[in-house]
């Protein structure tokens, strides 16, 4: 881990990852309780340290990257175990059964994280074995079903296909457009002798300038035209040695040994370019900002945004991302030259060129230079100075893996276009919010504590309305000139409160009067609501809640069917509640 080295399921992180989970297993065996590996490497870097310096000078950062494994891995084991033991006692009641089969050991590794070679110790601890065999066919069957969804139908099980085609000569280096033979069609992975019309398949050319996709930059679009004929290129893969352009014939009939004009995309090539640079600037920033133990875990580069997975144990603050951004786009602003040079393999490396581990590579490597920022092998497209990426702009930060975390960015015309997207949401916000745009967040925060507050009210609200008994209050209406009246106290009310209750009252009334007083923190609150068919006879909600609210020593009034007001004293509530019914005898006889 001080070397950069992450778990993770491939390369060097699966041999780290298998050693420290192996290692945890037999440390349970032998009485630990929970995680304890990174506890002892303190002790390491203190032996070692002086033959190998960067096991103190990284000792916090391997502490946090085997720690978070050892945690994570417990809760695997925790699941994975009583699968496996499950099983096992399933196995047992079947006394003819001495193995477990493939499928669910590979189901283990799969689903539960478990090694393969953990599932054969703890098997052969009971006496059984595992289907290797069996575990072999379901990892290619899973590996079968990756590529298939990768590659698309026209070139998946093209494998004999493969076998019988020279490799292609990829032009794309230097040109865009290039005269070309077509060297073989592959419909649904066989190879045929024509495509027609509206069919869709794939052409192998003996020269392109289309880039397969590889290396995590994603493969290019464009057309292929001869006489007669146009193919729409939609992705372009590799076929063994040779690339296949994927698509549909467009016009006419493209047959085998056609002479063609195969012509990429450019836009969307110079977009894609501005991200691999890119990509090249984000690895060198992140090293200088995070730290050099920060290693390429994968990436995808595309014409519309970039993804970058590296090696490191826990989140990137949010100062770190704006540092890194800043740094990509000033070298960026700086206009630094891109030079490309072939070299041999082992002068490379020695030369600092950052490699990717577990990737193959020939004696002679294809190696891209950014001037004073970054040094890798790469077999992808680049600009030719970093000022014609534009700018960066990074989006996300994010886990994929325990060891791995993942940045999204965009870059060029992507980055400049989410940028105004951006603004006009922003001028969109601020319109919704009446207020200028550099007033939003003050604004937004105050609206968030406004409806936390009002969520509060409606909850105390509920909660009031749900304690008083409304059934009660209709049962107990007492008649007045023969019209039913719900005059009451109702303590902790407010008028929110008071009218919502009064709504209910009248409903379940059907016809009747209804006068609600609350005494809700020293504040009276007073209100009136009287059904459609009793103004006619006279009740005025506006005129009673006054004439109460008189009597309490405040005041208001209202409409006729609802009304609401205040009053000064709370101690005369209840003398204003038995003013009720003979005011509104008053107007009920008036």
């Amino acid at each position: 881990t001080a070397d950069g080295v992450a778990p993770t399921n491939e390369g060097a992180g699966y041999v780290l990852r298998h050693l420290l989970r192996r290692a945890y297993r037999f440390g349970l065996q032998l009485g630990a309780n929970g995680p304890f590996m990174h506890e002892v490497l303190p002790t390491v870097a203190e032996v070692m340290g002086q033959a190998y310096p960067e096991l103190r000078e990284r000792q916090e950062f391997s502490i946090g990257v085997v720690r978070r494994e050892e945690e994570q891995f417990a809760n695997t084991l925790e699941q994975g175990m009583a699968r496996v033991h499950g099983l096992i006692e399933m196995l047992r009641r079947d006394k003819g059964a001495t193995q477990i089969p493939g499928d669910e050991a590979f189901r283990l590794h799969d689903t539960f994280g478990l090694p393969r070679e953990m599932t054969t110790e703890i098997a052969g601890d009971h006496g059984l074995t595992v289907d290797q065999e069996g575990f072999d066919a379901a990892m290619a069957e899973q590996r079968e079903r990756s590529r298939a969804a990768v590659v698309g139908l026209a070139v998946h099980g093209a494998a004999s296909v493969a076998a019988k085609l020279d490799p292609t000569e990829f032009a794309g280096y230097d040109v865009t457009s290039a005269r070309a033979t077509v060297r073989a069609v592959v419909v649904e992975g066989e190879a045929a002798d024509e495509l027609s019309e509206g069919a869709e398949g794939a052409l192998v050319l003996d020269v392109t300038p289309f880039y397969a996709e590889r290396g995590g930059q994603v493969g290019d679009t464009g057309a292929i035209a001869g006489e007669g004929f146009s193919f729409e290129v939609t992705d372009t893969q590799p076929l063994g040695e040779a690339v296949a352009h994927l698509g549909r014939v467009t016009e006419g009939t493209v047959s085998v040994g056609a002479g063609v004009t195969a012509t990429v995309d450019e836009e969307r090539r110079d977009a894609i370019r501005r991200h691999h640079t890119a990509t090249h600037l984000l690895h060198a920033a992140l090293r200088e900002v995070v730290g050099g133990h920060v290693k390429q875990a994968g990436s995808l580069v595309g014409p519309d945004r970039l993804r970058f997975d590296f090696s490191h144990h826990e989140a990137v603050s949010h100062d770190e991302l704006v540092r890194v951004e800043e740094m990509v786009n000033r070298w960026i602003v700086e206009d630094l030259s891109v030079s490309v040079e072939f070299m041999d393999l082992e002068e490379a490396v020695g030369a600092g060129a950052t490699a990717l581990f577990g990737e193959k590579y020939g004696e002679s490597v294809r190696t891209v230079r950014v001037a004073g920022t970054s040094f890798e092998l790469c077999g992808g497209l680049h600009c030719c100075r970093t000022g014609e990426i534009g700018s960066l702009r990074i989006l996300s930060e994010s886990s994929v893996a325990a060891g791995t975390r993942r940045i999204e960015a965009l870059a060029g015309l992507a980055a400049v276009r989410h940028g105004r997207a951006a603004d006009e949401l922003l001028h969109a916000l601020s319109q919704a919010l009446n207020c200028p745009v550099e007033e939003t967040a003050d604004r937004a925060e105050a609206q968030r504590r406004r409806i936390r507050d009002l969520e509060k009210e409606v909850e105390q609200a509920r909660q009031m309305s749900a304690s008083v008994n409304v059934p009660d209050l209709v049962a107990g209406a007492e008649e007045v000139a023969g019209v039913k009246l719900v005059a009451e106290r109702i303590d902790g009310g407010d008028r929110d409160v008071l009218k919502g209750l009064a709504d209910e009252i009248i409903d379940r009334l059907g016809s009747g009067v209804v006068v609600l007083a609350g005494d809700a923190g020293g504040k009276v609150a007073l209100v009136a609501k009287v059904s459609d068919d009793l103004i006619g006879r006279g009740a005025h909600a506006g005129n009673l809640v006054g004439a109460v609210a008189e009597v309490a020593g405040g005041g208001g009034g209202g409409a006729p069917k609802f009304a609401q007001a205040g009053g000064g004293d709370v101690a005369k509530l209840d003398a204003a509640i038995r003013a009720a019914p003979a005011t509104l005898l008053g107007q009920l006889e008036g």
